[in-house]
């Protein structure tokens, strides 16, 4: 399963593929021929822990991560402890090894074999008949995004990734997941909310105090974690 099922270029936008992985789990499940089928999951979206667990736990039973390998050889030679490509592959492996077993161990779980498909996770963000059809058994916390909006981020990453943006000629979107960058995810907690709480704190500033929520309650904004209109949704572990 390879970005998925088929390779992608700017002319076919790649299925993501934790939704690809769980649907093709849950059709063979149905189909009654999961048990004769094992799913190898190539894909690029495979960076951290938490990426790995969620594919596991929905049915991958091996992983590619090889954007991430990708990245290390290139960085290998940069490292201050000198590494050579296959030991800085090797450590990324360890590393992640480690932390799926340290997350089936927190619950109670001993094999790979028990924790593939085994789906402990609840969804936030994701809309109920989108669950049930594509993630089904899966609690749906919080209703948000379908298919439909799915699909227009999907279209929207494969833009920028095959466009005319000069930026992304030879270098990743910087993200901005976990942390603050300038043309990452938007986030609660910006260079400018912080430095406006620290100066309304050391002042006793009620006004500065009253600026600070409204940007952060400004409706639509879609902050990251807030009560925005943005995209936010994922899963959880239970």
């Amino acid at each position: 399963m390879q970005e998925v099922c088929a390779a992608h270029d700017a002319d076919h936008i790649p299925i993501p593929s934790l939704l690809a992985t769980a649907a093709t789990h849950h059709h063979l499940i149905r189909e009654g021929l999961r048990t004769s089928v094992g799913l190898v999951v190539e894909t690029g979206e495979a960076r951290q822990l938490h990426d790995f667990c969620v594919l596991a736990g929905f049915g991958a039973e091996a992983i590619n991560p090889y954007l991430a390998f990708d990245t290390l050889s290139r960085l290998a030679p940069t490292l201050s402890e000198p590494l050579t490509e296959a030991e800085a592959h090797q450590r990324y492996i360890k590393a992640v090894n480690k932390g799926i077993l340290k997350v089936m161990a927190k619950m109670g779980i001993s094999t790979y074999q028990s924790y593939c498909g085994a789906q402990i996770f609840d969804a936030i963000g994701l809309a109920t008949p989108f669950v049930e059809r594509y993630f089904t058994g899966t609690k749906s916390l919080v209703e948000g995004v379908s298919l439909k909006e799915i699909a227009e981020e999907s279209a929207r990453r494969h833009q920028a990734a095959y466009g005319e943006a000069s930026i992304y000629r030879d270098a990743l979107d910087v993200g901005g997941e976990l942390a603050w960058r300038s043309r990452g995810e938007d986030h609660v907690w910006t260079p400018e909310t912080i430095a406006l709480l620290q100066h309304a704190v050391r002042a006793g500033d009620y006004a500065l105090y009253k600026e600070i929520t409204r940007i952060l309650n400004r409706p639509g904004a879609g902050w990251k974690g807030s009560g925005g209109t943005g995209r936010t949704w994922l899963f959880i572990r239970t």
